[in-house]
């Protein structure tokens, strides 16, 4: 009766390593939704966690030259254009070159995204790979690739981006 109960006990604080109790969550929306116009481009990391025996722990391995400030985010002014099932994605900056080509449907978005831009703040951010999301006023989603902002390259992270309304 004891082993059951220390058990029990072990399997509730294994499932609750490092999220809180989720409840049923909404269905994303459309990502027909996502219309030609003015927005801001998120791109940052997040570190993968690793859960076992109710021990969270997260370790990153990030490159970053000398001097350099640490930076895991920055924010784009851009402009989409939306053409039927199709998107472009660009900075409002002519000598930007980041690029982002996606497919849109009626629930996620994927595509591609490279080249290098410059942040509000002056971050410098280079990209390429393929992306993901859902979404409809503001898309969320991952990079498959490469992501350095502000001359920092990490490994063992989620590579994120968002568009969302200016």
């Amino acid at each position: 009766m004891v082993r059951r109960a220390l058990f029990l006990a072990a399997l509730v604080l294994a499932g609750s390593c490092g999220a809180p109790p989720t409840s049923p969550s909404p269905t994303p929306p459309s990502a027909t939704g996502l219309a030609s116009g003015s927005y801001t481009l998120t791109l940052s990391y997040t570190p993968i966690f690793s859960c076992q025996n109710g021990f969270c722990t997260a370790l990153s391995l990030c490159i970053r030259p000398a001097g350099a400030a640490p930076a895991s985010s920055v924010s784009l002014p851009v402009i989409v254009q939306r053409d039927g099932d199709g998107a472009s994605v660009a900075p409002v900056s002519d000598t930007d070159s980041l690029r982002i080509a996606l497919q849109v449907s009626a629930s996620a978005v994927t595509g591609s995204i490279s080249g290098a831009a410059t942040g509000s703040d002056g971050t410098k951010v280079t990209a390429s790979g393929t992306v993901a999301g859902v979404g409809s006023t503001i898309v969320l989603g991952t990079i498959d690739g490469e992501l350095s902002i502000g001359g920092t390259s990490c490994s063992n992270v989620t590579l994120n981006w968002s568009l969302g309304p200016r």
